[in-house]
């Protein structure tokens, strides 16, 4: 059997990329990162933008762009950056879709992280930069294995966009989507 422990405290203090929550006498020590999910539409079939990962952990392998939040930097404002810095997209409309915080899903240390969505009208050119290798758009239907638990994010992206869109709640696309593209997308099943 396993012990679980709820935890109230407070926010102390930043360290570094570290946060320090103080409960009593116990400190967690825990970062928070941002992952983006940029479906594009290509014409005739849905894409997703992933990055080849330059460093550890995980290096060579593919993921969603992301990265860890600067001490002063809003959420939505660094999954903008980090989009922009490891892929050269530059967005604005995003919806946060999630919050994912297993415990090892880093291999290097606790980490929560808030993902983001966005819905492109048509694909955008790329530019690997920062810590991506390269940044390429992949059919939804042909996923790589993914890092971390990209996986489990992508697909909880996919079903709360198809219920908005089911709902006729759209979010609001880079541009103009075709009635194609919206009932494609409805109907796209993850393998």
């Amino acid at each position: 059997s396993r012990t679980h422990y709820f935890v109230v405290g407070y926010l102390d203090a930043h360290v570094g990329e570290h946060r320090l929550f103080h409960c009593n006498s116990l400190t967690i020590i825990m970062d928070v990162a941002v992952d983006l999910i940029a479906f594009a539409w290509d014409e005739s079939e849905w894409k997703i933008l992933l990055i080849e990962r330059k460093y550890p952990p995980f290096e060579g392998k593919w993921a969603l762009p992301g990265g860890f939040v600067e001490k002063d930097e809003d959420l939505p404002d660094a999954a903008r950056r980090e989009l922009l810095e490891e892929t050269g997209v530059q967005l604005q409309s995003l919806a946060q879709i999630g919050t994912f915080g297993k415990p090892d899903r880093d291999p290097r240390k606790r980490v929560i992280s808030v993902a983001y969505c966005a819905i492109l009208h048509e694909l955008f050119d790329t530019q690997a930069g920062d810590d991506a290798a390269k940044a390429i758009w992949f059919p939804l239907d042909a996923l790589p294995e993914l890092a971390f638990d990209h996986d489990a994010i992508v697909r909880m992206a996919l079903h709360k966009m198809q219920d908005m869109y089911t709902l006729s709640k759209y979010l609001r696309a880079s541009g103009p989507l075709s009635s194609e593209a919206i009932f494609g997308f409805k109907g796209i099943v993850l393998k």
